[in-house]
């Protein structure tokens, strides 16, 4: 559980307030909940999403990001252990873009 604050990105604070309210309410009630074994987040996925954007990225970006099935293979990962195993937080982030503090 975290005890500080995160900082929102500029830009992103809906999906920053959301994922934070989410994070701050399973931490809550995940011990009361036994059902609810994973919680998974994910950083930047090419999806058609993307496309509604004012400025949609272009493929060698998309191409850096993570992909559908990149996400996939990390919540089957998440829902194949066994009942005694909770996964409070996964988060997986697109190396090139996101992970070790990279933001551009």
């Amino acid at each position: 559980m975290h005890t500080g604050v995160r900082q929102a990105q500029v830009g992103k604070r809906p999906k920053c307030g959301t994922a934070m309210m989410l994070e701050q309410s399973s931490a809550v009630v995940g011990p009361d909940q036994a059902q609810v074994r994973a919680r998974v987040q994910a950083g930047l996925v090419n999806t058609a999403i993307l496309e509604q954007r004012p400025e949609p990225p272009g493929p060698e970006l998309r191409a850096r990001m993570l992909q559908p099935d990149d996400v996939a293979a990390a919540c089957l990962f998440a829902v194949s252990l066994p009942p005694r195993a909770h996964v409070p937080e996964l988060t997986i982030l697109p190396t090139d873009l996101q992970a070790l503090g990279r933001t551009a």
